[in-house]
C-alpha cells in the first residue's frame, strides 16, 4: 500500500475509490506514539483494502481537543 500526503502522486493516474479516516481520543502526551498513529493509519489501510485500492493519498492528520483525526483519499492505480 502507497501512502502519501501529496494529493496525487507524480507520473502516475488513478481512480478514486473512496474516503477512508481513523480518529482516536488522546491525551496530549500520547499524540506522538508511532505506535497509536500507527494503529490509525493500519486501520485506513484495512479500509482501502476493503476498496481495492493500492494507494492513499492527500493524507491528512488533525488534533484538536484530545481527539486525532487522519483522513485520506482510497485509490486504484492505473
Amino acid at each position: 500500500m502507497i501512502l502519501s500526503s501529496l494529493p496525487d502522486l507524480p507520473g502516475r493516474t488513478f481512480d478514486v475509490r473512496g474516503f477512508v479516516h481513523a480518529m482516536q481520543m488522546f491525551a496530549p502526551s500520547l499524540f506522538q506514539s508511532t505506535t497509536n498513529l500507527n494503529g490509525m493509519l493500519q486501520t485506513m489501510i484495512g479500509q482501502a483494502q476493503q476498496m481495492s485500492a493500492d494507494a492513499i493519498v492527500d493524507i491528512r492528520t488533525r488534533y484538536a481537543d484530545g481527539v486525532c483525526i487522519i483522513t485520506g483519499t482510497a485509490v486504484k492505480l492505473q
